[in-house]
């Protein structure tokens, strides 16, 4: 039990440390201003640059690639907050899809 909680809590930080990054490559740009800014707490897909929609997907890309199903899970579970930042409709896309893999173990 003790190693399950170390790996479900290395698993969480790696998710957390995706979704950080691709949102620190993300940036708005106002029209008007020339600098660009970190985007609000309150940001829609719409306000994405494509640098960062591609390396979301990316990572999504890398984890779907992996051919055993249970680590599969974990890393999809791991990175379902980087499904908000890819388009609408991802995150239950993508919350059905894990459903289904749960029922082949």
């Amino acid at each position: 039990p003790s190693k399950f909680v170390l790996v479900t809590d290395i698993l969480d930080t790696f998710g957390n440390h995706v979704y950080d990054r691709v949102l620190r490559k993300a940036v708005l740009l106002p029209p008007g201003e020339g600098a660009p800014r970190l985007l609000p707490d309150s940001f829609t897909v719409d306000m994405l640059g494509e640098e960062s929609t591609s390396i979301c997907m990316n990572w999504l890309d890398a984890v779907a690639r992996i051919a055993e199903l249970v680590p599969r899970i974990y890393l999809e579970a791991a990175t379902l907050p980087c499904r908000r930042l890819v388009g609408r409709g991802e995150y239950e896309a993508a919350l059905m899809r894990l459903t289904a893999m749960v029922r082949g173990i």
